[in-house]
């Protein structure tokens, strides 16, 4: 029944999402509108930096693979998350991107995916610390440095408790109003664009799952050779 309710609401959700973005355009001017895309592209700006630039970055600084290999072979899984804005429907695709693109062995990422698939959401961090602070002076009530622990602690304790459906961080960005003091009128104004700042908040969890999986696994030696091989391997490959 429980189940039943929650994908009855979910399937509702985009209704409702689209009731709030009507309600934005015509409510606000179009200083405010401008801050809004600010917003948005500051979000999405640092996960797309976090998804090309740092996992990348950290794989090549950790293990034999080079950044260029590492986004060749999580470009299928950045796809497919963008697409579902879910964690754990990127589940099986982040499994085959270890196994068969990388080489992780299937012990490693058996336990690390479904683990990182909880508790690794980085991209949540991001996001929902971006969101309140953006919601604090849009309000004119800007965060303090006494509640800066405050927002950093609890934006940590909600990423690892954030489901991996989507929008699931516009329930945790709830959470942090209330904890701040926060208008929840401002919830509103995230929850409009949350799908855009969602999709990209996915990629960048399930990219760090695979990277993390990947580090620990060449420390462990336990990345062997990949059943797939990127096609531009291959090419280079058949030329040499």
């Amino acid at each position: 029944m429980m189940m039943k309710l929650i994908g009855l609401v979910m399937s509702l959700a985009p209704y409702g999402v689209f009731a709030l973005m009507i309600q934005l355009g015509a409510t606000l001017d179009a200083n405010t509108l401008a801050s809004v895309a600010g917003y948005v592209a500051l979000v999405v700006g640092i996960l797309v930096l976090w998804i090309f630039m740092v996992y990348p970055l950290m794989v090549g600084a950790t293990t034999k693979m080079t950044p260029a290999q590492f986004i060749r072979a999580t470009r299928e899984q950045v796809l497919f998350s963008l697409s579902t804005a879910s964690s754990n429907a990127t589940i099986p695709v982040t499994m085959r991107t270890l196994t068969d693109k990388i080489g992780v062995s299937k012990s490693v990422a058996g336990f690390g995916v479904p683990l990182g698939a909880t508790m690794n959401m980085a991209g949540a961090s991001i996001y929902i610390a971006i969101a309140a602070i953006f919601i604090a002076n849009a309000f004119g009530q800007p965060i303090q440095m006494g509640d800066l622990f405050t927002l950093g602690f609890t934006v940590l304790l909600l990423s690892i408790g954030a489901g991996g459906v989507p929008g699931g961080g516009v329930v945790m960005i709830g959470v942090i109003l209330h904890q701040l003091g926060l208008p929840p009128e401002g919830l509103a104004i995230v929850a409009a664009v949350d799908r855009i700042n969602d999709m990209f908040c996915t990629s960048s969890n399930v990219v760090g799952d695979t990277a993390v999986n990947t580090i620990v696994a060449g420390s462990e030696g336990e990345i062997g050779e990949p059943a797939e091989q990127d096609a531009d391997a291959v090419l280079a490959q058949s030329r040499a």
